[in-house]
């Protein structure tokens, strides 16, 4: 078999709720809303994330 060689990844800053709502002290739904408005405006792709 051929050796393979693996791929660096790095994976981009994760921008998510609870890191808005702790870098800017914002609530939970201004936060949300940031993150829709960020998503509407094509600056962002949301991701959702499974808990778990």
């Amino acid at each position: 078999m051929k050796e393979t060689k693996m791929i660096p990844f790095n994976q981009e800053p994760v921008l998510d709720t609870e890191s808005l709502m702790a870098g800017l002290g914002i609530s939970r739904q201004e936060a949300n809303d940031l993150l829709w408005k960020m998503f509407d405006d094509d600056i962002i792709d949301l991701i959702p994330t499974l808990d778990g």
